[in-house]
């Protein structure tokens, strides 16, 4: 059994009744994490199906970027559009007119190894093209992905890039800003949604690898792959590092039968039932600093709740504790929180003279 040490006594009022709540901790280093910790607590409920606590989602993990180029000569190429003919070796990129040709191009940029797990949240996405030649006539450029799970590598064959699946989502970059000094970066709009759209395909596979195709009006004229080509930079955050929600409705309330009920909890208010938790008293919940596992107090047992059944299991029971001199019977504790940066576990029971 844990000894419950009293840190003091703290004068409340509720419903104009002078209360004492017994303010105490759990033993040091009883969780022992170093992550942020989000405390729920409660008032009674009335309805099992709106309970009103609920612990707020936040994104556990960083974002996290990456930049890629474009890392097989030839995999950056253009295509003439009235007759298939794709050139691979061209000294530069011509978006997306080559006056040279007196040809409208489609042009293509193949990025390998993108280490970016199927599902993941794409936060912002962009190409950096370096300027080979300045120009400022009216430009207006639509940027697509291929829509594959991972993009083969760039072919001369005729219409190698015409054929190939666009991805039904697609960015344009209309009045594409004057290019006037060779060698600065020129970035594209925000291209998020169209890798999202691959990322999110069942094939998916981290490592896999993506085909950028642009067509367009207009010219500007870019770097290509051995003389600096354009980076793409891709800021993204995994799926399952958002957190879970949890509610538990207290066995008191209407529809629980005497027996509190967790439920999941989803930020647009939609929660679904998990399971009868067996516990009658739980007025308080709280998550572990990794915010997988769900801890609470059942008058005076304290346990933790399986976030599969619902289920609860106490691991040990909370007796008496002695403040100011006087020992104080724990029988029904009302507030919990784990300090993350101690690891102690904090429990509030409120004293009203006379009564638990």
């Amino acid at each position: 059994m844990r000894r419950i040490t009293f840190i003091g006594l703290v004068v409340t009022v509720v419903l104009a009744v002078a209360t004492l709540p017994l303010l105490s901790k759990l033993g040091n280093n009883f969780i022992g994490d170093t992550n942020p910790v989000n405390i729920i607590t409660t008032n009674d409920v009335s309805n099992p199906n709106t309970p009103s606590f609920e612990k707020i989602p936040v994104s556990l993990a960083a974002s996290t970027s990456i930049t890629l180029n474009v890392l097989e000569n030839g995999d950056d190429s253009e295509e003439n559009l009235a007759n298939g003919v794709v050139d691979r070796w061209s000294s530069d990129l011509e978006l997306t007119y080559d006056a040279p040709n007196s040809a409208t191009q489609i042009v293509g940029l193949r990025y390998e190894g993108l280490t970016i797990p199927q599902g993941s949240t794409i936060e912002s996405a962009y190409i950096d093209f370096q300027c080979d030649e300045t120009s400022s006539g009216a430009t207006d450029l639509t940027f697509w992905l291929e829509d594959i799970d991972n993009a083969g590598n760039l072919t001369s064959n005729n219409y190698d890039l015409s054929n190939r699946t666009k991805t039904s989502s697609s960015v344009d970059w209309n009045n594409v800003p004057a290019w006037t000094t060779a060698g600065n970066i020129y970035s594209t709009p925000d291209l998020a949604n169209i890798i999202q759209e691959v990322i999110d395909r069942s094939g998916w596979i981290s490592g896999n690898a993506i085909t950028v195709l642009i067509e367009g009006t207009g010219s500007r004229t870019a770097e290509n792959s051995n003389n600096g080509a354009a980076s793409l930079h891709i800021t993204f955050t995994e799926t399952g590092n958002t957190e879970t929600c949890y509610a538990i409705a207290q066995g008191g309330n209407a529809g629980t039968g005497g027996n509190a009920q967790l439920y999941s909890w989803q930020p647009n208010g939609v929660n679904t039932h998990i399971g009868a938790t067996g516990a009658s008293e739980i007025e308080t919940m709280t998550m572990n600093g990794s915010c997988n596992e769900v801890h609470v107090i059942d008058g005076n047992q304290y346990g933790i709740i399986d976030t599969t059944t619902g289920n609860f299991t106490a691991t040990f029971t909370l007796t008496t504790m002695e403040a100011n001199g006087v020992n104080e019977n724990i029988n029904d504790v009302d507030g919990l929180a784990i300090d993350d940066n101690t690891g102690y576990v904090w429990a509030i029971e409120r004293k009203v003279p006379g009564n638990d």
